[in-house]
């Protein structure tokens, strides 16, 4: 009875047990299911992504099966625990009545299959602190998996767990690379393709002023043989403003109009077609499909008042899932070169997510998309040509204006990175074979 001297203080002891009990089971759950996933491929991902747990990762890696299987050991006993604790409370202190008891005790039960079945849902976070914790709650629970293993010797050590995120599935892609069984070009095109689906089209736009377009306004001539000395097959027209794009000029179509009635005899706006718009916020999988549907090849793009920001052709739209196409008559830039240890040449057009992961940084923009717009987002105005100015991150990378044109834009930045960014990219490759290696890849 709850009135017997104690008896309350009691019932609060085996509630406050049975919460942590919860608690713990909770989180052993999600480290269940986490082995269960895991391959050798996917340590050896992680051993790469970290380091300082290299050790650990070896070790669950040799006894894998036998670590999921104490973890199921240990989220079933845990949740036994405390439901044995629950009924002989109940029964010992006449809290509720048998009908109600056995109520409990179904419903307990449907939220424990509940929970199992959902605590490995989208888990892709920050496997570091669930690798400490796998590898010491499947120790503890060694000898009770053992007992268990001879009282039912057929139990499998594998549990057969579908993965069907799309987090599991970029995960799966990342370690098949960082194991060697995707080469470079085989992830690149994988991951470009599944990229698609979150990327916009201002992402991988050719910027309005590295465009070639033509003013219809000028000499005719003259524009036909722009366009003949060029390397583009199809270049957009405007009116005397970029802004006012009124077609586009298929190369094949005027050659052939030249090839029929001379070049004397052709103009521009005889061979000229409709162009192409589509907003910039566009995302590319969305563009691929529209060009696809248009048969058009060229598409300009506009911001929310209308004005062009820039274009993006097919090819633009392919090199995000092949990688760069150059035929013989493209000129190679070099976006990155190092200099020094600590010093980088980086193109201003260098995207701010490829500067991320190539450097370990963490810039934020709010507009800009790439490396050359993120200076000038944290200037507040355009530096002037031959202006030397620095940008200092949060993490202490200096950026620098190396090279500027008539004060509109940033061709080439200058990265200066801590002595700590620097050993980490120079030390990468180095270490990711290491790490390769132990683990027998």
């Amino acid at each position: 009875m709850l009135d017997e001297p104690g008896g309350q203080t009691i019932i609060l002891g085996l509630l406050i047990g049975i919460i942590v009990l919860q608690t713990f089971a909770f989180f052993v759950g999600k480290a269940q299911k986490l082995t269960s996933g895991y391959t050798s491929e996917t340590l050896a991902g992680l051993a790469k992504q970290y380091p300082k747990k290299t050790e650990k990762i070896y070790e669950i890696s040799k006894k894998l099966k036998r670590y999921d299987f104490c973890l199921l050991c240990a989220y079933f006993f845990v949740h036994v625990l405390s439901l044995v604790l629950l009924t002989s409370a109940c029964l010992t202190y006449q809290i509720f009545s048998i009908p109600i008891l056995v109520l409990i005790v179904l419903i307990w039960t449907f939220l424990f299959v509940l929970q199992f079945n959902h605590n490995g849902e989208n888990i892709h976070g920050n496997h570091s602190n669930y690798i400490d914790f796998i590898s010491i709650v499947a120790n503890a629970f060694m000898p009770l998996a053992w007992v268990i293993r001879l009282l039912i010797p057929k139990v499998k050590l594998t549990t057969d767990v579908k993965h069907n995120s799309w987090e599991n599935i970029m995960q799966q892609i990342e370690v098949g690379h960082s194991s060697g069984e995707l080469d470079s070009d085989e992830f690149e095109m994988i991951d470009g393709v599944i990229s698609m689906h979150a990327k916009m089209a201002r992402e991988v736009m050719v910027p309005r002023i590295d465009a070639f377009m033509i003013d219809i306004t000028n000499d005719n001539e003259r524009s036909i043989d722009d366009i003949i000395e060029t390397n583009f097959s199809r270049v957009p027209v405007y009116h005397e403003d970029k802004d006012n794009i009124v077609g586009v000029v298929h190369i094949k179509k005027l050659l052939r109009n030249a090839r029929l009635y001379g070049f004397d005899h052709t103009t521009i706006r005889q061979v000229m077609q409709p162009a192409f718009f589509v907003p910039e916020t566009i995302m590319i999988d969305e563009l691929l499909f529209r060009m696809k549907e248009s048969q058009n090849q060229l598409a300009i793009l506009l911001d929310e008042y209308g004005g062009v920001v820039g274009l993006v052709t097919l090819e633009d739209l392919l090199e995000e899932i092949v990688g760069d196409i150059e035929d013989e008559t493209d000129e190679h830039d070099e976006v990155l070169r190092q200099i020094s240890e600590k010093e980088f040449i980086v193109l201003g057009k260098m995207s701010i997510d490829d500067f991320n992961t190539e450097f370990s940084a963490h810039l934020e923009a709010n507009v800009a998309d790439t490396v050359a717009g993120y200076i000038i987002e944290q200037l507040g105005f355009f530096p002037k040509k031959g202006q030397v100015l620095n940008v200092r991150t949060a993490q202490g990378i200096i950026l620098e204006t190396h090279s500027v044109i008539s004060g509109e834009r940033i061709v080439e930045v200058r990265v200066i990175l801590t002595q700590k960014l620097a050993q980490e990219y120079t030390k990468r490759a180095k270490q990711q074979d290491e790490l390769q290696k132990k683990l027998g890849k």
